[in-house]
């Protein structure tokens, strides 16, 4: 519920980020849109090997556990970005751990269910994610507008949901961790 859909509200938050807490002009948004992609693809590419063969000494659990924590610091530290070097040092952080958890969702998913189960298990998973990106982008997507309206300039609206998201991240990872 939570891995995927925290994976999708960077992307949901990145306009708002990019305008009303970078104001970084609406012509440079695309390539600025696209070197951050660009740096989360690559550090998937040179993390998943890696990742999956800590997994498999480590365990799964322990592992996705960093993850969100990962994306969780992530998550708190990109809204304190004041430059775009900043944003690139902070949105690094998140892809190392949008790298680590949804590698451990896959592999658990193909790890805890027996065959004949399989089919259940993984269409409820999905069903799962899909609520987490519904959640995320009705929900927590949303949540500057309502600092806003509580009296929040924009940036610090900004600040606040990507903290609620953080804080999101945090206590899926004790979850995953005492669960």
């Amino acid at each position: 519920l939570s891995t995927i859909g925290l994976a999708a509200f960077m992307s949901f938050m990145q306009p708002y980020l990019l305008t009303e807490m970078l104001d970084v002009p609406t012509g440079q948004q695309g390539r600025l849109t696209g070197g951050l992609g660009a740096l989360r693809e690559l550090v998937a590419m040179l993390l998943g090997g890696f990742v999956g063969a800590w997994s498999d000494r480590l365990g799964r659990r322990p592992v996705y556990v960093v993850g969100l924590v990962t994306m969780g610091f992530g998550l708190a530290l990109v809204p304190l970005a004041t430059s775009v070097p900043e944003l690139f040092a902070y949105s690094l952080l998140f892809a190392v751990g949008v790298s680590i958890a949804p590698l451990m969702l896959s592999a658990c998913v193909v790890d805890a269910i027996q065959e004949k189960s399989r089919g259940r298990w993984v269409g409820s998973n999905n069903l799962l994610q899909g609520f987490g990106v519904v959640a995320m982008s009705l929900g927590l997507a949303k949540l500057p507008m309502w600092f806003a309206s509580q009296g929040a300039d924009p940036p610090a609206a900004g600040r606040y949901a990507f903290w609620a998201a953080a804080a999101i991240a945090v206590i899926a990872a004790a979850i995953m961790a005492l669960g």
